[in-house]
């Protein structure tokens, strides 16, 4: 079976700059953006917050999305996420992982990774206030505090980029070389 679509999933903390580094990726790539707050947003007005039907709705929509893509034969998806590590986070990906091979497709994953003086300082960017994110050093100190984002992905090869003194664009030609990403 020939290669559907292929998934590039970024993650890591808050504030290393999946965001930043997805759209810069998607100018080469042609790739169009699933970033976490779009979904997160949008259920958070009907549930609270990690609720169990939060969880469920959030991840049934994130699921469903790409299973369209793929019914639809994109070329691919850049998604980006926190992916803290916890039992749900992995068997949701695992059931991504499975629902992508299934269709012939892949996934890359890419964990950024910044040092804690660059994280605060990204952390207070004016532009993360417009996509509802975390935009101030109480909260990211909150946040690291109570979640885990250590983890690598316990499914596939994750390329670990450290881009604490990297522009967006030197990380994403790490990324398409590494991935031998095409522009569509």
């Amino acid at each position: 079976m020939s290669l559907i679509m292929k998934l590039i999933v970024i993650y890591g903390a808050t504030a290393v700059g999946k965001l930043t580094t997805a759209k810069e990726l998607t100018k080469k790539t042609g790739y169009p953006i699933l970033h976490n707050h779009m979904t997160i947003d949008l259920v958070e007005n009907f549930f609270s917050f990690q609720s169990k039907p939060f969880s469920n709705l959030l991840r049934k929509i994130r699921l469903d999305i790409v299973s369209e893509l793929l019914t639809q034969k994109a070329p691919g998806l850049i998604w980006t996420t926190g992916f803290p590590n916890t039992k749900d986070t992995h068997a949701f990906y695992k059931k991504l992982d499975n629902l992508m091979r299934r269709n012939g497709g892949a996934i890359n994953y890419v964990k950024l990774v910044c040092d804690q003086k660059e994280q605060k300082r990204r952390v207070l960017n004016n532009e993360r206030g417009k996509y509802n994110k975390t935009n101030t050093i109480d909260k990211l100190t909150k946040e690291m505090n109570n979640l885990d984002f250590s983890t690598l992905t316990p499914i596939d090869q994750t390329l670990v980029i450290d881009n604490s003194h990297l522009s967006a664009q030197k990380v994403v030609l790490k990324i398409i070389k590494f991935f031998s990403l095409e522009k569509v």
